[in-house]
């Protein structure tokens, strides 16, 4: 947005630098960074500033991505930026990124990506929750924000680089002014041709004018599709909160106008309605969000949510209760087993990566009934050779664990009955599970057996009455409800819950 001040004379330009002096007088003294210019690559602008916030176990993180049309900008931030976050427990970081003067796209983006991988790699050094991670930013920064919110997740679990490995999935964004297309075919039809004078679009490409880029687009037509976010905006996408100024002047009135124009946020906000993604857009004037008034409001509810003791979703016309909604960990923590793998978000579901031993996730909510219910989820082994789903769930005052393709790859059953694990009890028993293949796993917990199924398989009949219900000690951080896989990468996916009045079978 353009400010035009028009000052007449002596006394306007005294009168201003008066105004400027008692501005500098209020702001508030420098807030320096927990630790700066932490480098997170080769290049010298790979690198982080990190404001810890205090608070007990690990913190959500909000990543600031700045502006300056990937051309230029800088990581400072002022303190009431970041004051508001951490006063609520969220740690805040900062980043720099290569440039396109140097670095034309991808660079700048997936420097970016690289960045957001690497705090989360430092989550146990830096008290990081991993799974409660936003990003925001103005102009490019609010692109970038946008295309990792709404990209599928780079990581690259095979990678024998640690940070590769960590997702670039994230919970919510909010930004400002932010660019929805760089695509010169898509944008010059939706602001006029002013928006081409800015050198972003050109300089994006390694372009040194729009004319070059426009004559050579073809060439370019790959990475213009790429890095607009608007194209990979899919239902499922974790929410977005979109600010713009509000001159809603069409068609765009300069290259400055333009870039930073209110209908890209327009046209994000409607494909965002099509397909059920939650979107709030905010115009002076024109739109405004029902529940967030402004930036800051949305970032700390998305990112703080989780630490609520939220009431259950509502259930569907057959009872079934949604307990993982695909996009986010919200009622969900990793389980700190030690020597744990990754816990990841990918394509709808849950991945526990391989770890040494368990890699885990277990509820936060303490809302969940304890005997007449049923659970349902859709499991898979993806790579190891032992159990891909192990279970652990309440039985009224005690815990037992269902374990699906333990002691080698076959075995399934309670864990434990009596003292005797799944191994050693009566509902053991042995089956071929296929590397990569979906089951739909079904447990039942009634006043007098627990029974489970394998797609429409039941293996499992086990009459309460006499037994001594108990666990194994190395699942008894997955109390009350978990989810867990033993030295195997495994998948969840479909996590639902339904109280019964009477068994059902």
């Amino acid at each position: 947005m353009k400010f035009t001040l028009a000052i007449s004379g002596l006394c306007a330009a005294v009168a201003l630098l008066g105004s400027q002096a008692a501005l500098a007088a209020d702001e508030e003294p420098e807030l320096k960074p927990t630790m700066a210019n932490v480098s997170y690559g080769p290049d010298e602008l790979n690198v982080i500033d990190f404001w810890k916030a205090e608070g007990e176990g690990p913190r959500p993180i909000l990543i600031h991505i700045h502006g300056g049309g990937w051309t230029g900008g800088d990581k400072a931030m002022k303190p009431e930026a970041v004051k508001p976050f951490l006063q609520k427990g969220i740690s805040y970081a900062s980043i720099n990124y290569r440039l396109t003067g140097k670095h034309p796209l991808p660079a700048p983006v997936h420097d970016a990506a690289r960045a957001l991988q690497f705090v989360r790699s430092k989550a146990k050094e830096w008290s990081i929750d991993k799974t409660r991670v936003a990003l925001t930013g103005g102009s490019a920064g609010a692109c970038t924000s946008m295309w990792l919110l709404l990209h599928d997740d780079l990581a690259d679990p095979k990678s024998d680089d640690p940070i590769a490995r960590e997702s670039t999935r994230v919970t919510a964004a909010a930004v400002a002014g932010g660019q929805t297309s760089i695509d010169p075919k898509v944008i010059e039809p939706w602001l006029g041709p002013n928006v081409l004078k800015h050198r972003m679009i050109n300089m994006a490409v390694g372009e040194k004018t729009i004319e070059g880029a426009l004559e050579n687009y073809e060439k370019h037509k790959t990475l213009f599709v790429e890095f607009s976010p608007y194209n990979h905006m899919s239902a499922g996408d974790p929410p977005l909160l979109m600010t713009y100024g509000g001159d809603m002047t069409l068609p765009s009135k300069d290259a400055g106008h333009g870039i930073h124009h209110p209908v890209y946020g327009v046209k994000m906000k409607e494909k965002a309605d099509q397909v059920g993604v939650e979107c709030h857009l905010l115009i002076p004037g024109h739109s405004k969000s029902e529940k967030y008034p402004n930036a800051n409001a949305f970032l700390i509810d998305k990112l703080l949510g989780g630490e609520k003791s939220a009431a259950l979703p509502k259930a569907d016309k057959d009872g079934w209760i949604s307990l993982f909604d695909g996009k986010t960990l919200a009622g969900w923590t990793e389980t700190k087993f030690g020597g744990e793998g990754d816990v990841l978000l990918k394509d709808g579901a849950i991945v526990l990566t391989q770890g040494n031993d368990m890699t885990g996730v277990t509820t936060t909510r303490k809302d969940l009934p304890t005997c007449n219910y049923e659970i349902r989820c859709d499991a898979r082994r993806v790579q190891g050779n032992d159990f891909f789903c192990g279970m652990t769930f309440p039985v009224k005052k005690d815990p037992c664990s269902l374990i699906l393709g333990g002691w080698g790859g076959g075995v399934c059953g309670l864990s434990s009955i009596d003292g005797m694990d799944a191994s050693e009890n009566s509902t053991s028993s042995g089956r071929e599970f296929e590397k990569g293949k979906w089951y739909t796993v079904r447990l039942q917990v009634t006043d007098d057996k627990i029974c489970a199924w394998i797609d429409a398989e039941k293996i499992i009949e086990q009459e309460l009455d006499g037994r001594r219900i108990s666990i194994r000690s190395e699942v008894d951080l997955s109390r009350p409800l978990g989810f867990s896989t033993w030295r195997t990468t495994g998948e969840l996916k479909n996590i639902r819950l339904r109280k019964l009045d009477k068994p059902k079978e």
